[in-house]
Parts: C-alpha cells; sequence; structure tokens
C-alpha cells in the first residue's frame, strides 16, 4: 500500500460583508466560552468526558453554540 501525504492549502475566503460579521461573532462567543468553560472547570481535571459532562449543556445554552462547536470550545 502506498504512503500517503497529507497536503495543506492555505487561502484567503472572499466573503460578504454580513457573513464576514457573522464570522467574526461567532469567533467572539467562541473564544468567550472557551474562557468560561475555563474558569468553571476544576483545575486538576483532565478527563475530556467528564469536563464535557460537567459544562456541555451550559456552553450550549449560555453561548448558543452548535453542538460541534460546544465540545471543541470544552476540548480547547
Amino acid at each position: 500500500m502506498p504512503e500517503t501525504q497529507p497536503i495543506t492549502v492555505a487561502c484567503k475566503l472572499e466573503v460578504s460583508n454580513t457573513l464576514a460579521k457573522e464570522i467574526e461573532d461567532t469567533l467572539l462567543v467562541f473564544a468567550t466560552s472557551c474562557d468560561w468553560v475555563n474558569q468553571n472547570t476544576p483545575n486538576k481535571m483532565t478527563n475530556k468526558t467528564a469536563m464535557q459532562s460537567l459544562v456541555y449543556k451550559n456552553v450550549r445554552t449560555n453561548f448558543g453554540l452548535s453542538a460541534n462547536l460546544a465540545i471543541q470550545a470544552v476540548r480547547r
């Protein structure tokens, strides 16, 4: 079986001002939710599953993030 090599592509997106604002707002809410998770979980907690059980619902409710973004915020 031939070995595969990952390829990374960098590109710039051209989006409308409205979509750019939505993206920026989402990034701000995501960052704020990451800070909230950090402040509301025990410092020594390293188990991602336990952390998710502790704060996932609050992140979804308080910040209105999608399920995927909420999980990423908890893991970050």
